[in-house]
């Protein structure tokens, strides 16, 4: 099974929305695809029918949810008003509060 949101599909040149999940059925004749869509409908076509684009969130990159901030802090000259960089103060942990144990 696939989360809808992590492939784009269209058929014949007309895209499907609202994609909940896919579920993918191997056969001897090739894969299916099922789509079960947001409203609760489905649909099925073989996966030769269809032209399927993976998002760029199953990149290896993607799997930590705070790279591209990261990435981007370190990079960026944004400062705080202390002189710190911006991005990067706002992509770290917040710092434990006084008294805190």
């Amino acid at each position: 099974m696939l989360e809808g949101e992590a492939v784009h599909i269209s058929r014949d040149g007309r895209a499907f929305h609202n994609i909940r999940e896919v579920w993918v059925f191997h056969g001897r004749r090739g894969d299916f695809w099922r789509m079960h869509f947001d409203n609760g409908t489905w649909t099925g076509y073989a996966r030769l029918a269809l032209t399927v684009m993976e998002t760029c969130t199953d990149g290896p990159k993607a799997q930590s949810r705070l790279s591209y901030p990261k990435e981007t802090a370190a990079v960026s000259s944004f400062k705080a008003g202390q002189g710190d960089a911006l991005l990067e103060k706002l992509a770290s942990p917040p710092p434990e509060s006084p008294g805190a144990a």
